[in-house]
């Protein structure tokens, strides 16, 4: 069968910059999910599950990548043709595709529509039928070349579109050096914040007048001075609050039970890192 050239073909609006769409959502989405984990983090930083996270991150964005990659080239393959004969037109989504042949002799009117000058559409109304719409840049094209002299009945209408990817095979090596680069950057600032852990210089013996508070390195404390009979003390930095959170089990004996019980318990003390002090019931706990 032979294959005849469209008069005039319209693509789906904003066609030509989907892929630059596409990479942009696609860096802003990588940015923003790197950002919040390597920034967020409670006690002290946790650099490998950090990069096991970041590691999760790499291959959603692979994943995302090729949902992405799948409406775009619906996209470039979705398009709106008038020939001499009639309005032929192929609709493409995921695991879907919609032909429309409509015959001139079929159409009532033709409309295109401008919104804020970019958002152009166009309307063909047809018998018995609900109007077909197409979002275009060239619709005023289209409705010109519309009514044009027919064409012999065995000729087959080309779509001429250009199969492509989001990422072409020439830019395969591009992509791959700002892979590296990210990668790289990522694994830095990972180590940044592992090495600038505020957590690292808030272990110590923390004094007012004759009460200490000790936080070890290992996340225990001991709270001798403020607390009695306690055990298993641990002690966590929120960074966002600027707080230690110390964490203890408390046993008392209970005269309704007849028996000894455990609870745990919490403390709230603010930490100023700057000044390297703890304040708890308004006093203020310096370091040694």
């Amino acid at each position: 069968m032979k294959k005849e050239k469209a008069l005039v073909t319209s693509r789906v609006l904003f066609v030509s910059i989907l892929d630059k769409i596409y990479l942009l959502s696609l860096a802003i989405i990588f940015v923003s999910m790197t950002y919040s984990n390597l920034s967020t983090y409670y006690g002290s930083y946790p650099f490998w599950e950090k990069m096991s996270n970041q590691l999760f991150i790499f291959i959603f964005l692979v994943i995302l990548y090729f949902i992405f990659n799948w409406f775009y080239k619906c996209a470039i393959k979705t398009m709106l043709c008038v020939t001499k004969k009639e309005v032929y037109g192929e609709i493409y989504f995921p695991f879907i595709k919609i032909e429309k042949n409509i015959p001139l002799n079929k159409i009532t009117k033709v409309s295109t529509y401008n919104y804020f000058w970019i958002f152009r559409a166009l309307v063909i109304y047809q018998y018995n039928k609900l109007p077909l719409i197409f979002f275009t840049w060239n619709n005023k094209e289209f409705k010109n070349k519309l009514r044009e002299l027919i064409i012999e009945a065995d000729e087959e209408i080309e779509n001429e579109f250009e199969n492509k990817n989001l990422i072409s095979r020439n830019n395969i090596k591009y992509i791959g050096i700002i892979l590296g680069i990210l990668t790289g950057l990522t694994v830095i600032i990972g180590l940044y914040n592992y090495i600038s852990d505020p957590i690292k210089r808030i272990p110590g013996t923390y004094s007012y007048e004759d009460k200490n508070i000790i936080l070890n390195k290992d996340g225990s404390c001991n709270i001798d001075d403020i607390v009695d009979s306690y055990h298993n003390c641990t002690w966590e930095y929120n960074k966002s609050l600027e707080s230690l959170s110390i964490e203890y089990d408390y046993s008392y004996f209970s005269y309704y039970a007849n028996k000894y019980i455990t609870s745990s318990r919490s403390l709230d003390v603010d930490y100023v890192l700057k000044d390297k002090t703890l304040i708890y019931d308004d006093d203020t706990y310096k370091k040694n």
